[in-house]
Order: C-alpha cells, then structure tokens, then sequence
C-alpha cells in the first residue's frame, strides 16, 4: 500500500523538491501530500528492463529520451509530481535536470500496492497531458498490457494485448515492440503471492 508520510503536513512544491533531493525513498506529490514509493519486486524490475531495451531497438535516440524510476514527471506542475515507471520524451523536453514535462510515453507496471492508483488515478492524471500518446499498464502477473493511445483525432483509444505473439505498433516512433520482448524470461508460473 502506498504510505503518505506525515499525514497532518500540506508539503508545499518547493519542500517536496529540497525532500527529494535527499531522500533515500522516491516520494510522489500530490496536492501537497507526499507519498513514499514501495520498492518494486525482482519480476516488475525485469519487465521494466525488459520494456526499456525493446524501446530502445525501435525509439531514435536523437529524437527522443528514455527515462526509468527516478525521473520526476510534472502531471500539473505544484500539483502533481509522479514516478512513472518508464516515461519517454522528445529530447528537447525540460531544462530540470530531475523532471519531465512533456512526456510522449509512460508505462507504469502493475503492484499489489500501486495497481488501484495506476488504473485510475494515474489514468485520468496521465490522459490530460497534452503531449502524452501513450498509456502503459503492464501486469506483472499474467501476460496482459492494456494500452491507452491517442489517435489522429487526438481522441484516446484502448487496446488490451495477452498474446505473447503480439506486436504493438508505435506510430509515434515509427516502430512496434513485441509482447514477448517485454516478457522476455518472465516464467508467470514461479510468481509467488
């Protein structure tokens, strides 16, 4: 379960940024509540590796940056401040050295503690980024990506993928990732709960 540290406190942005610049745990701002990232477990750190290197084969790195964990993005800025997992962004994107403002990508891998805030709160937080084009939600559990992406409309569309033969087309990027790149040594029979 995600914590919020010192519940009684509204941080103000400017003390969530001095926080984070010495904190040893990742915390997300949210309307001056700050919430402590959970670790993540050994499989959800494979697939985001997983995702980062299949990305990286098809994503131009002139154009674009690819960015894991640690790398603040502003959802709306003194409001909302996130730790997607992966996010990807044009190169040109931010002068901050520890945020990203104008993400094209984001993929957020599904936890027992975060799935209930990446199915909703995320989704509705992440769809209102102009410049975003794609929506990531990755189980870790079963072979399954659901995939919110902007259409030549600007209009948001939903894709599920559970096939591991199935390639997803990235038309942003002029190129596609495979499910199977994304669950590249990932044996979902060994998963404990």
């Amino acid at each position: 379960m995600t914590t919020v540290i010192l519940e009684n406190k509204t941080w103000t942005p400017e003390e969530y940024f001095e926080i984070e610049k010495y904190s040893e745990e990742k915390h997300e701002f949210y309307f001056g509540n700050l919430i402590t990232m959970p670790g993540e477990s050994r499989i959800a750190n494979k697939i985001n590796r997983n995702f980062v290197r299949a990305l990286e084969k098809g994503v131009n790195p002139d154009l674009f940056e690819i960015y894991n964990h640690d790398v603040r993005l502003v959802v709306r800025k003194n409001e909302i401040y996130r730790y997607p997992d992966i996010v990807v962004t044009s190169v040109a994107d931010s002068e901050d050295s520890h945020a990203v403002e104008m993400p094209i990508l984001v993929v957020e891998v599904l936890s027992e503690s975060t799935q209930k805030v990446d199915l909703t709160d995320k989704l509705q937080e992440y769809s209102s980024i102009s410049s975003l084009q794609y929506y990531f939600i990755v189980s870790q559990d079963h072979a399954i990506i659901q995939l919110y992406h902007r259409n030549e409309n600007r209009r948001w569309e939903f894709d599920y993928y559970t096939n591991l033969s199935e390639n997803i087309e990235l038309k942003e990027f002029e190129t596609t990732i495979s499910l199977q790149c994304i669950y590249d040594r990932i044996v979902f029979e060994e998963i404990k709960k």
